[in-house]
C-alpha cells in the first residue's frame, strides 16, 4: 500500500506546481506594481434633476443665463416636460455610451469642444468684473480715439428735373430757370417736395454719409456737395447726376470727427466691458499653458 505522505509530498515537487505558483505571484506582483489600464466604468443611473434639466435647457438654447432657463422650465407645459426629459436622457445614455466605446479618443471636433468649453469658462471670469468707473471710461477713450472717429456726413434737400423724357441739356435749363425763382421765393427746406420731379429716391437727406448719396447721386455731384459750404436760404446748381439735373439747399456739412466722450459714453462702456473681459480670459488662458511643461521635438528642415 502506498504511503500517503509521499504521495502527498511528490505532489509539492510536481515540476507544473511550481510553475503555475511562480506564474501566479509574477501576475499578483505585476497587478500590484503596474498602473491600471481598465476601461473607465460609467453608471447606469441616469438622474434627472432640476439642475441637469437647467443646463441642459441653456446648451441647447445657447442662452447660457441660469434665470431665463429656470424660467423657461417653469413655464413648459406637462407634456413639453416630458419631452425635454425624454432629449436630456437620450442624450446623456448615447453621451455615456460613447464615452464607454472610446469613441471620443483622437477626435478633433470633440478636441476642439473641449478646448471651447475651457475658453468659455475662462472668458466668464471676467463677467465678475466691477464695473468701470469715469476714470476707465475717460483713459479707454483716449487710447482708443480711433474707434470712435465719426465719418462726414450731409444734410440737404433738392429739386430734381429728370432727363428721361427731356435729356440733359433741357433738364439743366428748367433746373436754371428754377433756382432763380427759389431763391428769390425764398423757398425753404420743408417746401422742396412742391417743386420739380419726382426723384427715384429721396427728397430729403439728414445726417446722411456720402457712401449712400454717393449711391443714390454719383461721386462727382456728391463731391461738389461735399466742397460747398452750408446755407440756410441759398439754393445752388444745378447739380448733375446721371438721373437729371438737381438745385441743393445744403444745411450741414460735418466733416469727419472724433466726437466728446458723452457722444459715445454708453459704447465705451460697453466696448471697455468686452477689453476687460477679454483681458481676464486671455490672463486665465495663460495661467493654464504656464502650469505645463512644453517640450519641443521638431527640427524643421531648412531648404
Amino acid at each position: 500500500m502506498d504511503n500517503p505522505n509521499i504521495s502527498r509530498w511528490n505532489f509539492f515537487r510536481d515540476p507544473l506546481l511550481h510553475f503555475l505558483v511562480a506564474g501566479l505571484a509574477l501576475f499578483v506582483l505585476y497587478d500590484l506594481l503596474s498602473p491600471t489600464t481598465e476601461e473607465p466604468t460609467y453608471s447606469k443611473v441616469i438622474n434627472v434633476d432640476e439642475q441637469s434639466l437647467l443646463s441642459f435647457i441653456q446648451y441647447r438654447t445657447k442662452i447660457f443665463d441660469p434665470s431665463i432657463a429656470r424660467s423657461k422650465l417653469k413655464d413648459i407645459s406637462a407634456s413639453e416636460l416630458d419631452g425635454l426629459i425624454a432629449d436630456y436622457v437620450r442624450e446623456e445614455a448615447l453621451h455615456r455610451q460613447a464615452l464607454a466605446m472610446g469613441l471620443g479618443e483622437n477626435d478633433y471636433v470633440i478636441r476642439r469642444r473641449l478646448v471651447q468649453k475651457v475658453e468659455f469658462v475662462a472668458r466668464s471670469l471676467g463677467e465678475g468684473i466691477e464695473e468701470p468707473d469715469r476714470e476707465d471710461v475717460e483713459d479707454y477713450f483716449q487710447a482708443n480715439q480711433n474707434d470712435y472717429v465719426i465719418g462726414p456726413t450731409l444734410t440737404f434737400t433738392h429739386v430734381f428735373f429728370s432727363a428721361d423724357e427731356r435729356g440733359m441739356d433741357e433738364a439743366k435749363a428748367l433746373a436754371g430757370e428754377k433756382l432763380v425763382e427759389l431763391n428769390s421765393e425764398g423757398v425753404t427746406f420743408s417746401e422742396a417736395p412742391q417743386h420739380g420731379d419726382l426723384f427715384a429716391y429721396h427728397v430729403n437727406y439728414v445726417d446722411r454719409s456720402p457712401s449712400l448719396i454717393a449711391s443714390h447721386f454719383g461721386w462727382p455731384m456728391t463731391k461738389d456737395i461735399l466742397s460747398s459750404a452750408p446755407t440756410d436760404q441759398a439754393w445752388r446748381g444745378p447739380f448733375t447726376s446721371d438721373l437729371g439735373s438737381h438745385l441743393v439747399l445744403l444745411k450741414r456739412n460735418e466733416p469727419e470727427h472724433i466726437p466728446s466722450i458723452d457722444e459715445v459714453f454708453d459704447r465705451i462702456i460697453l466696448d471697455l466691458k468686452r477689453s476687460n473681459i477679454r483681458q481676464a480670459e486671455q490672463a486665465a488662458i495663460a495661467d493654464i499653458v504656464a502650469g505645463y511643461e512644453v517640450q519641443i521635438n521638431y527640427q524643421p528642415t531648412i531648404q
